[in-house]
């Protein structure tokens, strides 16, 4: 399914980029989801690298003056990826999973400290960035793991803290771990 692609894609990005093993599934991921991504860090620990080895690896265009990766080679084409894309839709989430990621979003919402909870259209694109770790795993279906690991990634940047809380030291990263500590977790779940 989507596994060999993403296999062969990132072995070649880690040609370049050694030690971003989790980075790599990351960026591979949102875009499988067509998500959108934010690449934070602090000078010199590969950000510009990861970006340039993505998209000579997906045989697209990277505009910045610096340099390019000129080992490496295109192992994919645009169009295989939107094909990859259209394969994740048919990753499966099972009602009781599609509960538990809309409970999170639910509790985004009530989370003492968050002024602005998780957005409808966050909750879809956690779904989507579950089903593309899913289907990097080789799973034609999402297990509650897929959320939990999605869960910072996607929805950290979208909750605004109330003044007293970003006081406080409290962290959107901080309210999310408390979020999954406290909800159930769906452990029978129908294939």
């Amino acid at each position: 399914m989507i596994q060999p692609w993403h296999q062969k894609l990132s072995d070649n990005v880690e040609r370049v980029v050694v030690g971003k093993t989790e980075e790599i599934r990351s960026v591979v991921a949102t875009l499988l989801a067509g998500g959108h991504l934010l690449l934070e860090d602090v000078p010199g620990t590969g950000k510009t690298t990861l970006a340039r080895a993505l998209a000579k690896s997906l045989g697209l265009e990277f505009r910045r003056v610096q340099f390019t990766p000129d080992s490496l080679e295109t192992v994919t084409s645009g169009k295989e990826m939107v094909g990859a894309q259209k394969k994740l839709r048919q990753v499966r989430v099972e009602p009781e999973l599609e509960d538990y990621l809309l409970d999170i979003i639910g509790a985004s919402r009530k989370a003492p400290g968050v002024v602005l909870g998780a957005s409808p259209r966050a909750g879809l694109n956690l779904e989507r960035f579950a089903q593309a770790l899913a289907a990097l795993a080789g799973r034609e279906f999402v297990i509650p793991d897929d959320i939990k690991q999605a869960v910072i990634p996607v929805l950290a940047h979208r909750l605004i803290l109330s003044y007293e809380a970003r006081l406080e030291g409290t962290t959107t990263e901080g309210i999310l771990h408390n979020i999954l500590s406290q909800l159930p977790v769906p452990v029978e779940v129908e294939r």
